[in-house]
């Protein structure tokens, strides 16, 4: 009796704890502690090593995640977000931020001229990329990549994290990191710099002369 109480109690207890996202979950893009354990923002953070003087534009989808933690270490962050709804219904943004609205075919940051642009899990959203697309051919991103690369300071990095996309997806919107380290070499960009403590996603860094 005293084995099935105590069994019991056990079952009880992982019930009702929370799980962990994952990318693709459908708030995985909001300020959800549960997705702290896969994203490690304090290790990509730490890495990425911020001087206080910077100034660096978050491009993210959902309600920010990184632009808040970031903007305490510098001088200036851009919340950028590839959903309108993000700045709607839930108050001011944090103390040093500023929000500007993405869009599939420009992040709109060419004139912030900042020193550090990061990309989380937007990819898809890009130039016609994701799963409303019903284009099944690869698709220019040229055109976005270069109002990024037009926003950057001499010296500037891109930043990129996201994840291989699964079969549901269409094909033009399957970009890995394979791709994206194709593509930006032959924009202007050096060769990625890489990190590969996260279990979902790559992390390239993309440097500019």
């Amino acid at each position: 009796m005293r084995l099935l109480t105590i069994l019991a109690l056990t079952v009880a207890t992982l019930a009702g704890q929370p799980k962990s996202s994952q990318p693709g979950d459908e708030n995985h893009s909001l300020r959800d502690p549960r997705r702290d354990p896969w994203q490690k923002p304090d290790q990509v953070i730490s890495a990425l090593n911020f001087s206080e003087t910077e100034t660096v534009a978050v491009i993210e989808n959902g309600y920010p995640y990184f632009a808040p933690r970031i903007a305490p270490l510098v001088q200036k962050v851009y919340a950028v977000n590839t959903d309108p709804r993000a700045f709607e219904g839930r108050g001011k943004l944090p103390p040093g931020l500023s929000g500007v609205v993405a869009n599939k075919n420009s992040a709109n940051i060419a004139r912030l001229n900042v020193d550090t642009v990061m990309m989380v899990d937007v990819l898809r959203f890009v130039a016609g990329f994701g799963p409303d697309s019903d284009s099944d051919q690869p698709q220019d991103r040229s055109l976005y990549y270069n109002g990024i690369l037009a926003g950057l300071k001499p010296g500037g990095r891109l930043v990129i994290i996201d994840r291989n996309l699964p079969d549901t997806f269409p094909v033009a919107a399957r970009k890995g990191k394979s791709d994206v380290t194709s593509e930006l070499p032959t924009l202007g960009f050096s060769q990625p710099q890489e990190f590969t403590f996260l279990p979902y996603q790559y992390f390239l860094v993309f440097r500019i002369p």
